[in-house]
């Protein structure tokens, strides 16, 4: 049986799940989060905060359930469910050593039950998910970067990858926002950027929904992150820098797109 801690918080998720204690404590929320009105089972409001349904709906859910969760740390273990198979995801991406994947996994999940115990609800939600399974994945990337160059003896030295400027806590939201407001991108291009760099969209049905070309909309988004990361003060590219623009945004990378917006290198 694995000791990995995801395996071990799966395993106590099921027998979370056989209890009644949990559709009890769901109960006493949908009394005060009108969010969570319709769902009467746990079971179906982690089907509901699934990659099926989109994001600004989950958004809303999201933000009632981490309101609980500030006191509650039930309804947090909860968000925590509802996030694993991205982070699962994320993580796989970014562990390269198989003798550290209990370390980082660990790491990962401490940072993110914090986050989400103090995830602040009262600003505008948008990809709530992904900014709270990013910003886990990062923080610990950075925290062992830094660990990394102490050993080093280089201490406070800048990543050539990430300016000085996006080392803060903002999220994926306020930087393509800036950008927008810079004029280094437009609103459109903000959200096509999020929609399927963030949130997973494939190019193909949004671009069948506008009625262009599939080939169009994908130049359209590599001149819109060459911008956007132009704008950031990263390096670029001569090929579009898609390392850059991950690692600007938060996220641990995705690796290269294929002309379909198909990810080229996931990990099963």
């Amino acid at each position: 049986m694995s000791t990995l801690p995801v395996d071990i918080l799966e395993r106590d998720w099921q027998r979370e799940l056989a209890g009644g204690a949990l559709a009890e404590r769901l109960q006493r929320w949908r009394e005060v989060e009108p969010a969570l009105w319709p769902f009467t089972r746990p079971a179906s409001l982690i089907r509901y905060l699934g990659p099926a349904t989109p994001a600004a709906s989950k958004d809303v859910v999201l933000c009632a359930l981490l309101r609980r969760a500030r006191e509650d740390p039930v309804a947090a273990r909860l968000v925590l469910q509802a996030l694993l198979p991205a982070l699962k995801r994320r993580v796989g991406r970014v562990l390269i050593d198989v003798d550290e994947r209990e370390e980082l996994w660990s790491a990962v999940l401490y940072r993110l039950w914090r986050r989400i115990r103090s995830y602040p609800v009262g600003r505008l939600p948008h990809h709530v998910a992904a900014n709270l399974a990013l910003s886990a994945v990062r923080d610990e990337l950075r925290a062992r970067e830094r660990e990394r160059k102490q050993a080093r003896g280089r201490v406070g030295e800048p990543s050539p990858e990430l300016p000085d400027h996006c080392t803060d806590d903002g999220d994926i939201d306020m930087r393509l926002a800036e950008a927008v407001d810079g004029g280094a991108i437009t609103a459109w291009e903000a959200e096509l950027i999020a929609r399927t760099r963030v949130d997973g969209e494939l190019l193909g049905p949004i671009a069948a929904a506008r009625g262009v070309r599939l080939n169009t909309l994908v130049q359209a988004r590599v001149r819109a992150e060459r911008r956007l990361l132009m704008y950031l003060g990263a390096r670029v590219s001569p090929k579009g820098g898609r390392f850059g623009l991950s690692v600007v945004l938060g996220s641990p990378g995705e690796g290269p797109a294929d002309p379909s917006g198909e990810k080229t290198n996931r990990h099963p």
